[in-house]
């Protein structure tokens, strides 16, 4: 009898700690989005991320800047100037690695970047004539994952 239930205790037990170690992820997909702003003369980006995830709030929740020229743009921060009480951060990053330093920050870990290949066509006028022409352009697609619990 001692020893079915030592059994069965150690089969609980071994049980219980095999489930802490098993993890649940999250899913999310990234597009960094490429812009100009004129009046500095600089670009930057913006993380565009699906939705529909309830555990991406932080990346959803990203200020947008607005670069109109009668905009004044408060209640946030950038990025690269926030300290660690900075609730509202703009979505205006100076580039793709302080992009990827945000996400990262907020326990997205990149598995995968794939090419998003597009095409489409112009027509351009030479003359009388209107000549087709195709146009090919490329971007990184990041697929990330993050630890839930």
């Amino acid at each position: 009898m001692k020893t079915i239930l030592l059994f069965v205790g150690l089969i609980t037990f071994c049980g219980y700690s095999y489930s802490q170690f098993k993890l649940k992820y999250t899913y999310l997909i990234v597009n960094l989005v490429y812009d100009y702003n004129k009046e500095i003369e600089k670009g930057y980006f913006i993380i565009s991320a699906e939705v529909g995830n309830p555990n991406a709030e932080k990346i959803y929740n990203l200020k947008p800047y607005k670069l109109d020229k009668k905009t004044v743009n408060t209640g946030g921060v950038f990025f690269s100037k926030k300290s660690v009480a900075d609730a509202s951060i703009y979505n205006y990053l100076q580039n793709a690695t302080e992009a990827l330093m945000f996400l990262s920050e907020n326990n997205w870990e990149l598995i995968n970047v794939y090419n998003q290949i597009t095409s489409s066509y112009k027509a351009e006028q030479v003359g009388n004539d209107l000549f087709p022409y195709t146009t090919v352009s490329s971007s990184p697609v990041y697929y990330l994952r993050k630890e839930i619990h």
